[in-house]
């Protein structure tokens, strides 16, 4: 009697000690870690930052049984690896230029030292500097900084301190204003650095009056330009553009848009070649229709410049 009367006892204090043990577990809190910010070159410098949203880990007690600390655990790993292993996914644009007339202008700026260069990026009507995304990529990784910019009214430049800025409203005269956005962005790279501009659409037109009026501009892409797009002429900048190089980009499925290609390269009196697709679109979508234009581009900007 008293063996049996100890093994229960022995049986019942088991049973105590173990669900001691799961109470102790249910207690455990793991604290989520920050997953570490993606790795950049050597010096690069960038405004870009990852994606705000992250897989959150299970919350002590869901999902975990045995061994789910170690499962927790290893899920962040495996986040960190994919999130690393995506790249930089997205840019912030919530860093802004102040134009000389008080716009704030959103833009996406990424520096690679040593570059062989920066492009300053310039977006076509309606868009914004996302439109950017693959050339900027491509770019960057051959050692190309570059600075994309949201035009007054796009994107996030959209404030001129309590004023509401919509480029749907924009009177030709309001759309010649922003070349002032062009200045605050070169202001912003400074002196010295071998400067390209990229415009798209209107972006191409502002490009060109722009580099017409600052010699300091090596050379200029131009993707679908006009010869008067809401106001501004190309063909009066190309005559004072003097010498410096233009690679002019159109497709023949966009009316008219070839001819006007032709016609700027008859006036551009520098190093001029004029690409010609079939189905690829008007200004930046071209990249992506034609995956050879960014090559162009690329050897474009390699050539030697005064």
């Amino acid at each position: 009697m008293r063996e049996a009367r100890s093994g229960k006892q022995e049986a019942r204090s088991r049973k105590q000690e173990a669900r001691s043990r799961k109470q102790e577990a249910g207690k455990k809190q793991i604290v989520p870690l920050t997953p570490p910010s993606p790795p950049r070159g050597e010096g690069e410098k960038s405004n870009c930052r990852p994606p705000k949203k992250q897989s959150p880990l299970p919350a002590a007690g869901e999902g975990r049984g045995e061994g789910g600390d170690y499962f927790c655990r290893g899920l962040f790993l495996v986040s960190c690896f994919l999130f690393l292993a995506s790249g930089l996914s997205s840019c912030a644009r919530d860093t802004y230029l102040t134009a000389s007339d008080g716009v704030r202008i959103a833009y996406q700026y990424h520096e690679i030292k040593p570059e062989r260069g920066v492009v300053l990026l310039l977006h076509g009507l309606g868009s914004d500097s996302d439109e950017w995304y693959t050339l900027n990529k491509f770019l960057n990784k051959r050692r190309w900084s570059s600075l994309a910019i949201d035009f007054r009214g796009h994107g996030l430049s959209t404030q001129r301190e309590k004023e509401e800025l919509d480029w749907r409203r924009f009177s030709p005269e309001g759309r010649k204003t922003m070349v002032r956005d062009i200045d605050a962005a070169s202001d912003f790279l400074g002196p010295g650095r071998n400067v390209w501009l990229i415009g798209s659409s209107l972006g191409a037109n502002l490009a060109l009056n722009y580099a017409a009026a600052r010699p300091e501009i090596r050379g200029l892409v131009l993707l679908s330009p006009g010869l008067n797009f809401g106001g501004i002429e190309t063909r009066p900048a190309m005559k004072r553009l003097d010498a410096r190089p233009v690679l002019l980009a159109a497709s023949k499925d966009e009316a008219g848009a070839v001819q006007v290609c032709e016609t700027l390269r008859a006036i551009a009196r520098g190093p001029k070649k004029n690409l010609v697709y079939e189905k690829a679109g008007h200004g930046a979508a071209m990249l992506e229709a034609e995956e050879n234009l960014k090559e162009e581009i690329l050897q474009w900007l390699s050539q030697p410049t005064a």
